[in-house]
């Protein structure tokens, strides 16, 4: 009868030992389930909405990153998205300014799945940067891989930080569970990033960019752009697509007032305002595009154009504008072929979109 209970007793451990494994797989601590002394009940345990800590918005990165919100930042390989939101957050858990902008400082976890450690590393060196207490960079390289962002490890920490911190997810698509062009997948990952933002911290998600006129800011489900509450596409302005110079963050979507337009100069692992380089409409990149090529067929000026973010549709309508009132002058060639050329002054009035 002892040996009975004796093998009961065993497998019963088991079992319980097995379960724990699983609950530490998943980021249970110690495979304890979290504390739900905190949970709600019933409805009449709802607290009003300004007695939660985060009454107003919060900027972590004047008029660009703010706390308890979701940032995307998207763009096309190459286009310097990671370099500059590095830079950004290492900023920021120091405190100290970034491109101008006075940081609030905070802890920084970045979460990467996308770069090899040499590559992590090249970028950090060439920053002029490094990890420590406040930031934290979990890699495939780590004795564990980077967990899912609002696993509960995660989800524990951020409600121990004070302040909250930032995390930025690099890239969004390693990190997605499913399809990325489902809707319903999409929902339920941007759902994970809404609990997190919630918890008063700043999710920031690096993103590829489409290749379609109607995808060119994000690249999957328009769940995605939902889900966020600030977007920047960023995009490569320097004439050697190679070479990360003037950089464009341009918003294309925002839920509370942030800059629309945010022009930055590369130099030396340093980014700075570019002061010379006033804001600019849609059609004053296009031209400036145009001045740079001239004698241009208008399939590749628009193909330049979708290159640099301007929008392949806004270029036609800028040639047929500039046409029209003769700015744009059109030579033609062999085989029907028509080149197009800017012939009026830099400083003429720029054609309305």
């Amino acid at each position: 009868m002892r040996d009975e209970l004796r093998e009961v007793q065993l497998a019963i451990a088991n079992e319980v030992a097995i379960a724990n494994e699983a609950r530490v797989a998943e980021g249970w601590p110690n495979g304890k389930q979290p504390e739900t002394a905190d949970r709600i009940h019933s409805v009449s345990q709802i607290r009003s909405i300004r007695s939660y800590a985060s009454r107003e918005i919060d900027f972590t990165v004047p008029g660009i990153l703010a706390a308890g919100t979701i940032a995307a930042i998207t763009g096309d390989s190459g286009t310097g998205k990671s370099t500059l939101t590095t830079a950004m957050v290492a900023a920021v858990s120091n405190g100290r300014p970034f491109a101008g902008r006075q940081t609030q400082k905070r802890p920084v976890l970045i979460l990467d799945r996308e770069n090899p450690l040499p590559i992590v590393l090249e970028r950090f060196n060439r920053l002029g940067i490094d990890d420590g207490d406040n930031l934290k960079v979990w890699g495939g390289w780590a004795e564990d891989e980077p967990p899912n962002p609002y696993c509960p490890i995660i989800v524990d920490w951020v409600k121990q930080c004070d302040p909250k911190p930032v995390i930025v997810v690099d890239s969004f698509i390693a990190f997605h569970e499913g399809s990325e062009n489902d809707s319903a997948d999409m929902r339920k990952t941007m759902q994970g990033f809404r609990r997190l933002a919630d918890l008063g911290s700043n999710p920031v998600l690096i993103h590829h960019s489409g290749k379609g006129e109607n995808t060119k800011d994000y690249r999957g489900s328009s769940d995605f752009k939902a889900g966020i509450d600030v977007g920047y596409v960023v995009a490569n302005l320097s004439a050697d697509p190679s070479v990360l110079g003037t950089v464009r963050m341009k918003a294309f979507k925002a839920r509370f007032t942030v800059d629309v337009e945010v022009i930055l100069r590369y130099h030396d692992g340093c980014f700075e305002a570019d002061e010379s380089r006033p804001w600019k409409t849609n059609p004053e990149f296009l031209r400036e595009l145009l001045i740079q090529n001239p004698g241009i067929r208008a399939e590749e000026f628009y193909k330049k154009a979708t290159d640099k973010r301007l929008g392949r549709n806004k270029a036609r309508v800028f040639l047929m504008n500039g046409i029209e009132t003769g700015a744009i002058r059109v030579d033609k060639g062999q085989f029907n072929a028509h080149y197009h050329t800017w012939i009026s002054t830099p400083n003429e009035t720029v054609l309305d979109e």
